[in-house]
């Protein structure tokens, strides 16, 4: 059976690069292990889409879930869940000591409110004026007269009878 031509072609090709050799009479190709005659386009066309076939319908590995993995999981969880928890309760913590402290700050303005007006009552109530009022008319205190006044000097002796002395210029005007 004699080649076609684009088979002689070929194997003409091929002698020139030392890739031909004849063995008893019947012809043989020596091909290197990576060169390879080029593909069609309609082949590579036709492998393109068996790749994408195959990407289609790749079958999928199930998982078998052991014991360890199990239990590994749910401490996980556990311990997620009271991460969780302990962060939900500490928030209240603070939203509870932070309402304290904003009533105990309500509380201290008010009482420096209150220690403010006292003092304000304090101060208009040790004036002069308002002793003098409150003497004057709740008592009913009068300023005393010249000869009502008693003047003590440093340079005079004590006498014995001080008290005397003093009731008799007191009843005498």
């Amino acid at each position: 059976m004699a080649p076609s031509s684009y088979a002689s072609d070929y194997i003409e090709y091929l002698s020139k690069q030392g890739k031909y050799i004849s063995m008893e009479g019947s012809e043989a190709l020596k091909v290197e292990q990576n060169i390879e005659p080029a593909p069609s386009r309609t082949a590579v066309r036709r492998t393109e889409r068996k790749a994408r076939e195959n990407l289609m319908v790749l079958p999928t590995k199930t998982k078998i879930i052991t014991t360890s993995v199990l239990l590994r999981t749910s401490v996980l969880l556990v311990i997620i869940g009271a991460l969780l928890i302990s962060s939900v309760w500490m928030g209240a913590k603070a939203t509870a000591i932070k309402y304290s402290i904003n009533s105990l700050t309500k509380e201290n303005v008010k009482l420096q409110d209150e220690i403010t007006m006292l003092g304000i009552e304090i101060e208009g109530a040790v004036s002069f004026e308002a002793i003098e009022d409150y003497a004057t008319k709740n008592l009913k205190m009068v300023y005393p007269k010249k000869n009502q006044c008693f003047y003590i000097e440093e340079d005079q002796k004590v006498d014995d009878d001080l008290v005397q002395k003093i009731r008799a210029k007191a009843y005498k005007g």
